[in-house]
């Protein structure tokens, strides 16, 4: 009996990357792979292509659909699909699972002429409530990692086949990725590759399976030289071909010659790495700690399956961001629902878009650390929004957290106000451009920082072994904040402090009142707040009004009981699409200054902020303050080592306030787009 090959390939690019990283993995990875198949006809394969990446090639690459499609009709490539947009399902409601299978259904039928069977689950995060979702939306078969039938109790030589799973009496078949083929397919010789799909044939295995990247098949560091230029892969096919004891087959051929395994019912999982990178970075640390010890005594196979870390959706409370664009993309698509018709349609094609799932987490990937991906999320949301024609302002629980915010929709911009958050702001959106201002990121301490990781032997690394190196002033990042980073969050010193300590974080708050919950009561056109509270030099007291009516407005009172002066500082945090060009950047009392550089400016009574996008801010101080800008870097881990990348520019506003006295203030926010008049 010949051991059956069931190579498949998953290619992605996300929403929102730029068009030079699409180009780039066209032509080092997904172009060079199909040249070296068509070569062997013989060698079957099975292929995906997410619904960004399919519609990228469909308008710059059309002759590759039509290769694809040619290569689908011999037979040679069975096609599978996923949510069209690559969402993670767990995370989406139930008929936008349905909605976003069926999309990429449609076109691979549509363009490429092939009826989908198979599903590859994103991120492979599973959950058995998937089932369901799953056969209702016609797949026959899904493919997760060998790690979830260890974690059920199966041992890795019974996973050389597939299995039937059943929610509700309805089946399911489901394939285990073999992690070892993973590690070893492209990145080690040829014969070892070889040696390994042998051992399973002697075990009486009757299928080799590995389901990966497509990008690690050109794009990923070391491996286009490795598996092109060097002939891995020609070396491969041949030798796969050489071989009578093997042969390739799809996985819908695979189900139709061989019976299930058995019956299997999993846990809910992801890939092993993934249950590391979702933990808290303390407790990640530790498990990283933990695998080393049990690999130092040999006993990591043992505990594959009986260790594992946590759980996809922890990363909605590990990143306070990936959650607020996770509810807020849930608001919008219970709001699609009012409306009717073309509309409907088109915001629930937006709402789709900004579920694909790269910006929601951050593993060996930047991910959510990467603000062109969020920003194409909040973007996306935006234009849905912009169909609805009713203004709204409502209370509820928008974070799933137990505590109230408000959520304001307005003709010209979208606001979100936190008074368990400071009383802050956590969303300042304008429709044109499409761009949430206060999409910002939290310098926060991921388990990673700690240590650079260990090369691995062989030609060519994965992007797990790589290692890592942090350059000094990368190092010099490494400064962590004790809050989201949101706007009109309000503070005390004792001492007027520079760009430079605020930035290193090493200007002390007397009070912690951006820390604190805020009461707040709805009033005509706007939310009024207040919060008392001691101070390490007396007690204080602050009440802010938000007015929406035109722009934005925030009008303090701060009262301030103490024998000595404080400085009364309000921090306001921008995220900028462009920062760093000429066309993007600052103007104080006259004065231009890049968003990416720190400033300590005095006695300022406007700041106006014009980004290359077409858009404008423009804030009124009354009276005027004490102005503190500087740039907000963070430190994370991608594929090739550590990026320093720009999140948001950080500009606090600063007023002396006398002991036993009272002060009041207006911060008054004008938007523009395009050249037109501030609003």
């Amino acid at each position: 009996m010949k051991l059956n090959l069931l190579l498949g390939l998953h290619s992605h690019q996300p929403l929102g990357n730029f068009d030079y990283v699409f180009e780039d993995a066209y032509r080092r990875a997904y172009l060079p792979f199909i040249d070296v198949l068509e070569r062997h006809p013989d060698f079957r394969v099975t292929l995906h292509y997410t619904g960004p990446l399919l519609l990228w090639l469909k308008e710059n690459r059309p002759e590759f659909l039509e290769r694809l499609r040619e290569l689908g009709k011999r037979r040679q490539v069975e096609f599978v699909v996923s949510g069209f947009y690559e969402p993670v399902l767990l995370m989406i409601p139930e008929e936008d699972r349905l909605e976003q299978v069926k999309k990429a259904a449609d076109f691979v039928r549509r363009e490429l002429s092939a009826e989908p069977r198979g599903l590859w689950l994103t991120e492979r995060v599973w959950e058995s409530e998937l089932i369901g979702s799953l056969v209702r939306a016609g797949v026959g078969y899904v493919v997760v990692d060998d790690f979830h039938f260890k974690c059920a109790g199966l041992k890795g030589e019974e996973l050389h086949g597939y299995y039937l799973t059943e929610s509700g009496g309805k089946t399911l078949a489901i394939f285990p990725i073999d992690e070892r083929l993973r590690y070893l397919i492209p990145f080690r010789q040829v014969d070892e590759v070889m040696s390994y799909l042998w051992e399973i044939k002697e075990r009486g295995g009757r299928a080799a399976i590995i389901f990966d990247d497509g990008e690690k098949f050109g794009l990923w560091p070391g491996t286009h030289r490795w598996v092109y230029e060097e002939g891995w892969l020609q070396g491969f096919f041949e030798a796969i071909q050489k071989a009578d004891w093997i042969e390739t087959v799809t996985f819908s051929d695979f189900i139709a010659g061989n019976p299930p395994l058995g019956r299997i019912y999993l846990p809910s999982n992801s890939y092993f790495e993934m249950g590391e990178w979702s933990l808290p970075a303390e407790r990640a640390r530790d498990f990283r700690k933990l695998m080393g010890r049990l690999r130092e005594a040999g006993l990591e196979g043992l505990a594959s399956g009986f260790v594992r870390g946590g759980i996809f959706q922890n990363f909605l409370v590990k990143y306070s961001e990936s959650n607020r664009m996770h509810k807020k993309m849930l608001l919008v698509r219970r709001d699609v629902e009012k409306l009717r018709g073309k509309k409907k349609l088109e915001a629930l094609d937006y709402v789709h878009r900004a579920q694909c799932n790269d910006a929601y987490w951050h593993g060996i990937f930047g991910g959510l650390y990467l603000p062109h991906l969020r920003r194409e999320v909040y973007r996306n949301l935006l234009r849905a929004e912009s169909l609805f024609e009713r203004e709204s302002v409502r209370v509820q629980d928008l974070d799933a957290d137990g505590r109230e915010g408000i959520y304001v929709r307005r003709r010209d911009i979208v606001i979100q106000v936190r008074p368990s958050l400071g009383g802050a702001l956590s969303e300042i959106s304008m429709f044109r451009p499409p761009v949430n201002l206060v999409d910002t990121l939290r310098r926060r301490f991921e388990h990673y920082h700690e240590g650079i990781g260990e090369g691995a032997g062989g030609e060519v690394a994965s992007i797990h072994e790589i290692p890592k190196a942090v350059d000094e002033r990368t190092r010099n990042a490494l400064v962590y904040d004790d809050h989201d980073r949101l706007c009109f969050l309000d503070h005390f010193y004792d001492v007027l402090p520079s760009a430079e300590q605020l930035m290193r974080s090493n200007a002390t708050d007397c009070c912690d009142f951006h820390l604190s919950e805020y009461s707040y009561r709805l009033v005509e056109g706007g939310v009024e707040l207040e919060k008392e509270g001691a101070c390490s030099l007396g007690s204080a007291t602050v009440r802010k009004r938000f007015q929406w009516e035109r722009g934005l407005k925030a009008i303090y009172s701060v009262k301030y009981a103490g024998g000595s002066r404080l400085f009364f500082g309000v921090e306001l945090n921008l995220s900028l699409p462009t920062p760093g060009v000429e066309e993007t950047y600052l103007e104080l009392g006259g004065e231009r200054i890049g968003t990416d550089r720190l400033c300590d400016r005095d006695g300022i009574s406007s700041v106006r902020i014009t980004d290359k996008m077409g858009f404008s801010v423009l804030i009124e101080l009354q009276p005027g303050a004490n102005v503190r800008v500087y740039p907000v870097y963070t430190v994370s881990q991608s594929e090739s080592g550590f990026d320093l990348t720009y999140q948001e520019t950080c500009v606090v506003f600063l007023w002396e306030i006398e002991g036993g006295s009272e002060k009041n203030l207006v911060i008054d926010l004008s938007f523009s787009s395009e050249g037109g008049k501030h609003a």
